[in-house]
């Protein structure tokens, strides 16, 4: 079974964003089925049933509802998850279209006969090696649209989001307002995210740094984490990282053979 599970926000998108995800889903799997989670009292209406969410941890707490709303889960099945900015903040043309189509039909068909732990979707990459509690990543898989397979989720529990306490060790505000990391964020990731966050260079960064609240910033980096840790958690068991795009994956395929290349040369001498 393929399921959809859509996190809106903001009603200006709703509309759009649940047609486009539907008409990919019927693209994907005609007998797919659709959940639409609405994190926001602001949406009031759409075309098709609601389900409250929960937005403490905004997108991966809503989507958890979804995945709570699934009666099942089995190995075979996949869950494919987006936000409604997904065909607003990020290119959305048939060219795109037909990359995700492609992609997650021949990653459902392969799922279908022989399970296995995977996920799926555009991946960005530092071009550093990072890890979450000793949990180790370069690239990973952006949360604006993405497939995990039911087997990877079963080893999560069916839960995608970490729990708030655990997000609040691994980085939280002191009583004199300064950030403190937890050593379970490698020191190269805290400062890519210090720097995406809060750097004060205007043409870098994350674009909405400057328009919200310190709190903001300290659950916009909650919510990096989460998404991170998907595509660790993924490498821990082993599993599937797959990127849509073919010059992507040719260029990561790339770079991890020269790494690799590196450490071995390293521990050689």
């Amino acid at each position: 079974m393929v399921y959809g599970i859509i996190l809106l926000y903001y009603e200006k998108y709703a509309d759009k964003s649940i047609k486009e995800f539907d008409d990919l889903l019927k693209k994907i799997d005609p007998n797919s089925k659709l959940i639409a989670i609405s994190n926001s009292d602001s949406i009031l209406a759409s075309s098709c049933h609601l389900i409250s969410g929960d937005n403490q941890n905004w997108e991966f707490s809503g989507w958890d509802v979804g995945l709570s709303s699934i009666d099942k889960l089995n190995d075979s099945d996949v869950v494919i998850f987006c936000n409604d900015t997904f065909c607003h903040h990020n290119p959305w043309d048939d060219k795109i279209k037909k990359k995700f189509t492609r992609v997650f039909s021949r990653l459902i068909n392969e799922n279908s006969r022989a399970p296995f732990l995977g996920i799926a979707g555009t991946t960005d990459c530092a071009w550093k090696e990072f890890s979450i509690d000793d949990k180790k990543f370069c690239n990973w898989i952006s949360s604006y649209l993405f497939l995990m397979t039911g087997s990877l989720l079963k080893k999560m529990n069916g839960s995608i989001c970490i729990d708030e306490n655990r997000l609040d060790k691994y980085i939280h505000k002191d009583e004199s307002d300064q950030i403190i990391w937890n050593p379970s964020i490698s020191q190269e990731l805290q400062r890519h995210l210090t720097q995406w966050i809060f750097g004060q260079d205007k043409d870098s960064g994350w674009y909405n740094k400057n328009n919200i609240s310190p709190e903001k910033k300290i659950r916009k980096i909650k919510t990096i984490l989460n998404e991170k840790y998907l595509t660790a958690i993924c490498n821990y068991y082993h599993g599937k990282v797959i990127e849509v795009k073919l010059a992507k994956r040719i260029k990561l395929f790339l770079w991890s053979s020269m790494s690799l290349l590196l450490k071995r040369i390293r521990h050689d001498k």
